[in-house]
């Protein structure tokens, strides 16, 4: 590793103690203001919640389909249940422990590099919104993203070192990372190359390499057949419904598009162009360039392949995000230190540049938070604080089918997280992501991102819900509408003279109302 230069060894560790504890607690105070929970987090929460109740791992008990991307997210959260807390509070409460340690993590391994490397990186994420807010959210992406780190700053680990216990860590957090996302695969992917290139040319032994492949494979392969033999399929419903293939590419480049400009990514890239282009020169490992280029360049592509998402600030880059802030905060200490020495100024006016990058960039990013916090949808695309909302709202219908319905009730939602947590009720998904048999199904034209099917109508008409929810419509005075079944074109008039529109006034304020259609031969016992 080159040495750092004099005048930055003589930095006292304690100031580098206290701007890592100042960064942290910035960290947090940034993740709390943005924290919410969403709909989808629930859904793994009924599979958890029914696991713990002896159901087994399923949305509606009876069916095995695995309507769930994360295995290990739902396990710690029957972990969380089983010892008596509500998921719904320990949920976020994980992901920001999860997203802190991320920082602390990156911190350590950078600072260890070069003094104030690890605090510029540490900064960069600190004030990133999408960092912040999908720390929480309910969902498993602090806890993939620590994961991801942890393999990747171990995988570097393993090609400077080599180490039997290095091998079997990086393995082991690797295949965890599968189990909690299964594009991890991708990640792990480009460990494995980086390893067997390194094995090839001589700096790792052989035997490390098999090592690190039966450490990996028992699990990933244990996981793959038991799901095959549990659920009959290799992979998650969750990629059969939201995988367009071709047909999502367009919406998949929508969705990179808008993380770039709405995330101002491009602060990131020019730095961490600059880091790649210097190499080792910019005290980076030898290995660490290629080894994120081999993982980012096929994520992103997983991404644009899946349609990306419909929530704000863009949650699958955040892995990504991540590998870029660690190459630019390498980026913006080379160029100060290159810059530092040339003249007297050097070094005023290195410092000046880049904070005036890391200023922009935090600034960019104060300006999304605040504007994500306000309710609005654009484009398709749903707000940090209109997800607050719906799960205000979603909740409080939830519990008002929990009382109102009797226990053979059933309903059908598009919504299939937050009401089917709270009423208890058998579920029909209207798009899909939780359905046993999706050949009742047909693959929307024009798909809001992550929402590629609708159910047909003869099979709604089959299941004769008593309660059709379709998409939750809540509103500040009565609609005119019953509700949005996502139904195809053609059978509304069919169904329509099944049921009848039914509005309630939600306890809010101020005052709201939920919208939705009963069945006729149930309207009678709806207060």
């Amino acid at each position: 590793m080159p040495a750092a230069p004099a005048a930055a060894r003589h930095v006292p560790p304690v100031a580098r103690i206290l701007a890592a504890v100042a960064v942290l607690a910035l960290a947090a105070f940034h993740i709390r203001h943005l924290a919410f929970i969403c709909d989808d987090a629930f859904i793994a929460f009924r599979y958890a919640r029914n696991l713990v109740e002896g159901q087994g791992l399923v949305f509606n008990p009876g069916e095995r389909v695995e309507g769930f991307t994360s295995l290990s997210w739902v396990l710690i959260i029957a972990a969380v249940m089983r010892a008596g807390g509500a998921p719904e509070r320990w949920a976020p409460l994980i992901g920001a422990v999860s997203a802190l340690a991320t920082v602390a993590a990156v911190m350590i391994h950078l600072d260890r590099r070069a003094p104030w490397f690890g605090i510029v990186a540490g900064l960069l994420l600190a004030s990133s919104a999408s960092f912040a807010a999908w720390a929480t959210g309910g969902l498993e992406t602090g806890w993939f993203t620590l994961l991801v780190t942890l393999g990747f700053l171990l995988a570097l680990a393993v090609l400077e070192r080599g180490t039997r216990r290095l091998v079997v860590l990086d393995a082991a957090l690797l295949a965890l990372a599968v189990m909690t996302r299964p594009e991890a695969l991708l990640i792990a992917a480009a460990s494995f190359a980086a390893f067997a290139l390194a094995a090839a040319r001589g700096s790792l032994a052989p035997r490390r390499l098999a090592l690190w492949l039966v450490v990996f494979a028992a699990p990933v392969g244990s996981l793959v057949a038991w799901r095959w033999g549990h659920y009959g399929h290799p992979w998650p419903n969750t990629f059969a419904v939201k995988a367009g293939g071709a047909a999502m590419l367009t919406t998949g480049l929508v969705y990179l598009g808008g993380a770039i400009t709405r995330l101002h990514l491009e602060l990131l890239a020019v730095p961490a162009a600059f880091a790649a282009a210097l190499g080792t020169r910019a005290r980076l490992p030898r290995h660490a360039t290629p080894l994120i280029a081999g993982a980012v360049l096929p994520l992103v592509a997983f991404i644009v392949w899946l349609g990306g998402d419909f929530m704000d600030l863009y949650r699958f880059i955040v892995p990504v995000m991540l590998m870029l802030a660690w190459l630019a905060a390498a980026g913006l200490a080379a160029f100060g230190a290159r810059l530092a020495p040339r003249t007297a100024w050097g070094p005023a006016l290195a410092l000046l540049i880049v904070a005036i990058v890391i200023g922009a960039w935090g600034g960019l990013n104060l300006r999304a938070t605040r504007d994500t916090t306000r309710v609005w949808n654009r484009l398709g695309v749903d707000s940090i604080g209109l997800l607050r909302e719906d799960a205000r709202d979603w909740t409080l219908i939830g519990r008002f089918f929990a009382s109102v319905a009797q226990g053979s009730d059933t309903l059908s939602t598009t919504a299939a997280g937050i009401i089917p947590y709270y009423s208890r009720l058998y579920t029909v998904d209207e798009l899909g992501l939780v359905a046993a048999d999706l050949t009742q199904y047909r693959r929307l034209a024009s798909p809001r991102a992550g929402h590629g099917l609708a159910i047909t109508g003869s099979a709604l008409l089959r299941s004769r819900p008593q309660f059709m929810v379709g998409h939750p419509h809540v509103s500040g005075e009565a609609p005119r509408s019953a509700n949005a079944v996502s139904v195809e074109p053609g059978w509304g008039h069919r169904i329509a003279p099944l049921y009848e529109p039914f509005r309630v006034a939600l306890p809010t304020e101020p005052p709201r109302v939920f919208t939705f259609a009963v069945r006729r031969d149930v309207r009678g016992r709806l207060p």
